[in-house]
């Protein structure tokens, strides 16, 4: 395996990144993660999290025939509040 394949099957983010890739709030991706929806591990007693890049893709692709992920219900809200504005 190259070094650069082993990279993207490794590739960890963060909780914001994620939910910057997913269009969702922070908090939907901790939801995810508690639900068992993607990969991560906890790398602080205080609760941060690292995400697999490649399960949060995953998750995401199995939605994306629908208007929004699963469990968005406040980034569905936050958005139709930026939509007034």
């Amino acid at each position: 395996m190259s070094p650069s394949s082993a990279a993207v099957s490794t590739s960890e983010i963060s909780v914001s990144t994620a939910a910057r890739i997913a269009k969702c709030s922070p908090d939907t991706v901790l939801r995810w993660i508690e639900e068992g929806a993607i990969e991560a591990r906890r790398i602080s007693p205080r609760g941060w999290w690292k995400i697999q890049h490649d399960s949060l893709l995953r998750y995401l692709k199995r939605f994306s025939g629908k208007a929004e992920p699963e469990n968005t219900a406040n980034s569905a809200r936050f958005s139709r509040i930026a939509h007034r504005f």
